[in-house]
């Protein structure tokens, strides 16, 4: 059978004649502008992209692999974007452009959306948003893979396309992976890690607008757009979307957390001894189960995130073992709260409490947005502390709503902390902190001061009723009822 294969495919290259998939090869990489030819001749095993839009991302991804196409008759490469519908808009007709301008002689299957050269070589388009998509790959082999669009991409599904999917897959061939695509807004997950400078496993690449050369009044078109906009050189917009660079939007941040005001190294201070603690849990299988604790002190007026930790694919148990280790650190809850939303939650609400003896209640999820808001107040006002090392922080500072309305939180970014503190958050009351009330010092003169009043009070109790009345009705008017010497002389 192998035989009949390799015969089909020595066939089908004889079509092509090497001088002249030499000249083809060199034509389709010769349009390429320097640093887009840096990338698509880079051979290490990953490498990535960061480019912003009308950069010619499209056409090095296509010359990129129709090179491998031709270089090694029979490979076989696969791109791969959120949706095969999106796949087929970005690339399809790029794929037919190319088989025309280059008379590649190949046959297209438009239900599939497999490109077939003459030499037995592939390029298959296909969507990979969800985990059940990625699994359809499982089993396969292939000579390179593109992801495009990589931020679009969950952290949860792009890890295991990346490792558990791609990289077997490219095991038999010795083939690459590369990930391409814009920058965003959230400076976190797999892409971005891909794309960052000292990044020691993906071999990074980058271009501009302006390095566009192919199209070169887009350039003078965005700098004249640049300056009717009023845009700094700053601007985040123009950073992702000219420049291709990763750039935070503050206005769509949920929360408004601040390392220099909102951090501190994680020891309480030690002149407060009456914490009062709080547990938050947010539950998750393929998301992570995750477990806030905060204290707070009716004498202290800030609120003090003191433990987090968050895993996925959790059981049960597991998840209790997570809990009893954080009542066995920080003792009794004042309260234990959860998100008990859906079936799935109250069903683990009431396992925990019923098999493992805790005492957790459903968390209030209504007017989440304008606790939200209070969490915020708190935060700007410097009254939220959270450890330097945890992970929460991670997610206040990458946490943006889905768009400007703010009705939404955006779904590549995760929550499960942020939620778990925002459940917890409705049992603080540092906000109604008083100062301690402390004794004074043995013999200075508030302490005898204060002796002395309660002599006299003790004097006054010891009288009765009636003799309290008379001294209360017959009292001089213009004396100070509470002035020290009055009361001395009522009580002798």
């Amino acid at each position: 059978m192998i035989s009949h294969l390799l015969a089909d495919i020595v066939a089908k290259s004889a079509t092509y004649h090497p001088s002249w998939v030499a000249r083809t090869r060199e034509a389709i990489l010769g349009a390429l502008t320097p640093k887009q030819l840096a990338y698509a001749q880079d051979e290490a095993q990953y490498k990535s992209a960061r480019c912003p839009r009308r950069s010619g991302k499209t056409f090095v991804v296509v010359a990129d692999l129709l090179d491998g196409c031709l270089e090694k008759p029979g490979s076989s490469y696969i791109y791969l974007t959120l949706t095969k519908g999106q796949g087929r808009n970005n690339i399809w007709q790029t794929l037919k452009r190319y088989n025309d301008d280059y008379e590649l002689g190949a046959d297209f299957h438009g239900t599939d959306l497999r490109m077939t050269l003459p030499n037995g070589s592939t390029i298959t388009i296909s969507g990979a948003e969800t985990l059940a998509e990625i699994d359809k790959l499982r089993g396969q082999s292939f000579d390179g893979v593109v992801i495009d669009e990589a931020k679009s991409f969950t952290d949860e599904v792009l890890n295991s396309l990346l490792w558990e999917v791609v990289r077997p897959a490219l095991s038999d061939r010795r083939g690459w992976l590369a990930m391409i695509g814009t920058p965003g807004n959230v400076l976190s997950g797999p892409f971005y890690e891909a794309t960052s400078v000292g990044n020691k496993l993906w071999s990074f690449h980058t271009w501009t607008l302006q390095d566009n050369t192919a199209m070169p009044h887009l350039w003078p078109d965005a700098l004249k757009f640049k300056e009717q906009m009023g845009w700094a050189d700053d601007h985040p917009t123009w950073l992702r979307e000219f420049l291709g660079q990763w750039a935070v939007s503050l206005d769509l941040m949920v929360y408004s957390f601040n390392y220099t005001r909102n951090v501190y190294a994680g020891d309480l201070p030690k002149d407060v001894t009456d914490w009062v603690y709080l547990l938050g849990v947010d539950f998750g299988f393929q998301d992570d189960f995750a477990i806030v604790v905060a204290a707070y002190s009716p004498h202290h007026d800030k609120f003090y995130e003191v433990y987090d930790f968050g895993a996925p694919h959790m059981t049960v148990p597991e998840m209790a073992n997570e809990i009893k280790y954080a009542i066995d650190r920080f003792g009794t809850f004042d309260a234990m709260v959860c998100d008990a939303g859906g079936g799935l939650g109250q069903t683990l609400m009431k396992t925990l409490n019923e098999q493992y003896r805790f005492s957790f209640e459903a968390a209030e999820k209504t007017e989440k947005y304008d606790y939200i808001e209070l969490v915020n107040s708190d935060l700007v006002c410097g009254n939220i502390k959270i450890r330097a090392e945890s992970k929460l922080i991670t997610e206040m500072n990458n946490l943006q709503w889905e768009d400007a309305h703010k009705k939404r939180e955006d779904k590549g970014t995760p929550n499960h902390r942020c939620d778990a503190f925002l459940y917890l958050y409705r049992y603080a009351y540092h906000f109604f902190a008083q100062p301690k009330k402390r004794e004074p010092v043995f013999g200075s003169r508030e302490y005898w001061n204060a002796w002395n009043t309660r002599a006299q009070d003790a004097a006054i109790k010891r009288r009765t009723p009636s003799d309290r009345s008379d001294y209360i009705a017959n009292r001089d008017p213009n004396l100070n009822y509470w002035n020290p010497q009055s009361l001395k002389n009522f009580a002798n």
